[in-house]
């Protein structure tokens, strides 16, 4: 058999555009009815144009619901979102989302936020990595086939993002963005 390369769209192409944006004092009541009208799972938090963080149908049901935290979006949406670049492609996300163990991830170019890509995003287009990702979330990035060592994906020990083509650098992960900023 020849073990052909599958050419994976990138996340520019499928991540989803039309984002709803709410304020860090918007009621999760109100949030909860932007996601359910809106047809979304996701809300990103902004506070004039700074992106604070990011609400999930998830965060409603655990934080707000069972959890019993705030009414307000500053008391439960994620903070430390995980983001990635609008070039990287979708089987690196699947690869972010099964190491995470979450099911979105924030599109980010600089300080702007681009789109959000899901799993149901990323199985519209291909369906095999879907299983990947919801194996990975549930059982851990073990019992996927994912190649996670041979990737050079993963987290920037300076900003924190998720970014592909991270390099060595005085013994930290670092990415593109912040190789340019030390100069490197």
């Amino acid at each position: 058999m020849i073990n052909e390369q599958i050419d994976e769209p990138l996340i520019r192409e499928v991540m989803c555009k039309n984002l709803n944006y709410a304020g860090p004092e918007d009621s999760v009541c109100d949030i909860a009815k932007t996601l359910r009208e809106g047809n979304r799972g996701s809300v990103v938090i902004k506070k004039d144009d700074e992106v604070l963080g990011i609400i999930t149908n998830s965060d409603i049901v655990n934080k707000f619901v069972v959890g019993g935290k705030g009414n307000k979006a500053k008391e439960i949406m994620t903070t430390n979102m995980v983001t990635i670049s609008p070039d990287m492609d979708i089987q690196d996300a699947a690869m972010v989302m099964v190491k995470k163990g979450i099911e979105r991830l924030v599109v980010m170019e600089g300080d702007e936020v681009l789109g959000v890509i899901s799993q149901n995003d990323i199985m519209e287009v291909r369906p095999s990595l879907y299983l990947d990702i919801s194996q990975g979330i549930k059982f851990g990035a073990e019992t996927t086939d994912m190649d996670f060592e041979s990737m050079d994906v993963g987290q920037c020990e300076s900003c924190e993002n998720y970014s592909e083509n991270l390099k060595e650098v005085n013994g930290n992960l670092v990415c593109p963005e912040c190789q340019e900023e030390e100069g490197i």
